[in-house]
């Protein structure tokens, strides 16, 4: 397969093979360096695979916004942005990351220009560009490295896989060294790196050879059904196509037409919108997406837009909303980690990991009670030790983490009313109870309790589920 994409395009570049695009863009920040506490700047309007990666590695994404026109990284913000995070931490990002959104080349040469001059390596994330052009170059060639995915949905497929362009022998060798398990040149196995299995696979690799031969033909068909979509929707106000800019150098190859839809346009069925939370996969097979008990996030697209989706599905048209711009989710996680910071109860890792683990949900949910049970002894021993300050800790860490996977994980499909786990947790209510009545527990920790207890009270578990119907030193 690499001597088909090198031959179709620039034998001067040498390309590796993995097994996903995501994979790539994992091995290619490895090989630019970035590593734990490391900044990688990244295009915020993009699929969430282009920020995994980083978070992978220890690093953290800082998040660039979008132009207008493109609908790709801002040249402006970026500079911007690698300014600000020089003044701040007193040092350059590690990488820059931008995107071809739905097939759109993005300013690459405004954005090389901007890397160059503060010496920072590109990793082009071409997953959706596959073949697209700007100025005549492929996308994903500009860069120290280019990403290019070969799942299911793109341009050309392997069923799965993808590929990293790399300009240099050492760093093609580097990144099939890290993609193969990391193993050194020994006569026995000895690995001094840790490494991967991200190696493409033979077949999928036959089956890519095959799919390039058809990949102009591809490009040339979606070229074709853009060029549908303008003509029919060119008299149909309230909605814009998404278009190329009309400066010659860009050359989209269309991977998906996109376009918005003006917050007064009205559709059908609108109403109701996000009434019901949805039961069946949406962009993605049944199996693989997880259940929610809401149908509303604190960010989602207009109901024009979900009454849209609603209404060409029942046409057997599949639409789906662009991607969420991923700084919405890292300020999701920022809060919750802000509210994690100011809880009275820190997560027990070994709680999380141990107790309340997927593999533990069984017939009644009778693995995690009697888990429960062998830490109440533990508790309990601890309280026989006088030390009640770290058994009250663990008391609340341990209804904590019961009542965040309760909803989160969806245990209360499991709970029984016979080998219930919370009835572990009745247990310990009565301990302390009792260390009180009998004038045992010092005022701090019973102070701590009452506290915590309060904490436990907010959650969406004891409020929407009744779950906990003991209140902690209640008559």
């Amino acid at each position: 397969m690499v001597e088909c994409w090198t031959a179709r395009w620039s034998a001067s570049l040498l390309v590796v093979c993995l097994s996903t695009g995501t994979a790539t863009v994992h091995l290619a920040l490895l090989a630019c360096g970035v590593g734990q506490g490391d900044e990688v700047i990244v295009q915020s309007f993009t699929f969430c695979a282009s920020i995994h990666p980083i978070t992978y590695l220890g690093a953290k994404p800082v998040f660039v916004d979008s132009e207008p026109e493109t609908w790709n990284m801002d040249p402006a913000l970026l500079e911007q942005a690698i300014l600000d995070r020089k003044e701040k931490t007193g040092k350059y990002p590690k990488a820059i990351v931008p995107v071809a959104l739905y097939g759109m080349p993005y300013q690459i040469d405004r954005i090389m220009a901007i890397a160059d001059k503060y010496g920072i390596p590109v990793v082009e994330d071409a997953a959706e560009g596959m073949g697209c052009r700007f100025n005549g170059q492929v996308l994903g060639t500009f860069g120290k490295f280019g990403v290019l995915s070969f799942n299911g949905n793109k341009m050309i497929t392997t069923s799965g896989g993808g590929a990293l362009i790399c300009h240099n022998m050492e760093d093609s060798n580097t990144i099939m060294w890290y993609a193969t398990q990391a193993r050194d040149a020994y006569p026995y196995y000895e690995h001094t790196a840790i490494g991967y299995n991200y190696r493409m696979s033979n077949v999928c690799a036959g089956i890519g050879r095959g799919q390039m031969t058809v990949l102009n033909a591809h490009i040339a068909h979606h070229k074709h059904v853009q060029e549908l979509y303008k003509e029919l929707l060119k008299d149909v106000e309230g909605i814009m196509l998404h278009e190329q800019p009309t400066d010659p150098r860009y050359d989209s190859n269309f991977w998906l037409c996109a376009a918005t839809i003006d917050p007064d346009i009205r559709i059908q069925g609108q109403e109701n919108a996000y009434k019901e939370v949805i039961k069946t996969a949406v962009g993605g097979a049944a199996g693989v997406i997880k259940a929610v008990d809401s149908a509303t996030t604190d960010c989602q697209p207009n109901k024009n837009v979900e009454a849209l989706r609603v209404f060409m599905l029942q046409k057997n048209v599949e639409c789906r909303p662009v991607w969420k711009p991923m700084r919405k989710l890292e300020e999701k996680r920022r809060m919750e980690a802000e509210k994690e910071a100011r809880s009275l109860i820190p997560l027990n890792p070994n709680y999380e990991m141990w107790i309340f683990n997927s593999r533990n949900i069984g017939w009644d949910c009778d693995q995690i009670w009697h888990l429960m049970l062998e830490e109440n002894k533990l508790i309990e021993r601890f309280a026989e030790q006088s030390d009640y300050q770290e058994a009250a800790l663990r008391f609340m860490q341990m209804t904590k983490s019961m009542c965040r996977h309760f909803v989160e994980d969806e245990h209360y499909n499991y709970f029984d009313d016979m080998y219930s786990p919370e009835y572990a947790i009745d247990d310990l209510i009565d301990l302390f109870a009792g260390l009180d009545k009998d004038g045992k527990l010092p005022v701090e920790t019973k102070e701590y309790l009452e506290k915590a207890w309060q904490e436990i009270k907010d959650t969406e578990c004891f409020q929407n589920y009744g779950l906990l119907r003991k209140g902690i030193f209640e008559p």
